[in-house]
């Protein structure tokens, strides 16, 4: 049975899920970052949202909360998979959203999106996200305070 959490992977978990999910990142997560930087990074430093199955990491969400500008910025989100249902997804990102909309200060959501990552690019459409900037190889999605509120229902 699978299970969300809030903070309880470990840096080794992490590293580990970035082995094995690196090719299903379109493109390839190695391709951007080193995991052994990047999972030290994300295990200090990001709020994370996992996902597991039988005590093994299969799915992380990873945020920054920026006082400063009000915005809670997603800098990592993918599931394992074997575990990526549209119902793990949606309880992953929900989860996400409800701790986001505790945090009374922050005011948007914004994620980047790579633009070879189409069944991604249309998610955060479906879910009314805007278009903040279109970059060279990536889109900037943005959601307002409301805007989440209406997903979590």
């Amino acid at each position: 049975m699978s299970q969300i959490t809030n903070n309880k992977s470990s840096k080794a978990e992490i590293h580990n899920w970035f082995l094995e999910v690196n090719q299903e990142f379109i493109p390839p997560l190695q391709n951007f970052v080193d995991f052994e930087t990047y999972s030290a990074k994300i295990f200090t430093n990001a709020n994370r949202f996992e996902l597991y199955n039988d005590d093994v990491l299969r799915g992380l969400l990873a945020a920054y909360f920026n006082q400063e500008n009000k915005t809670a910025f997603v800098t990592l989100f993918g599931i394992s998979k074997d575990f990526r249902t549209f119902s793990n997804i949606r309880r992953l990102f929900i989860s996400f959203l409800k701790e986001f909309l505790k945090d009374h200060r922050m005011e948007y959501v914004e994620l980047e999106v790579h633009h070879e990552n189409t069944s991604l690019l249309r998610f955060y459409n479906k879910l009314k996200f805007t278009v903040k900037e279109n970059r060279i190889q990536s889109v900037v999605f943005q959601a307002t305070r409301q805007q989440c509120e209406y997903l979590v229902g």
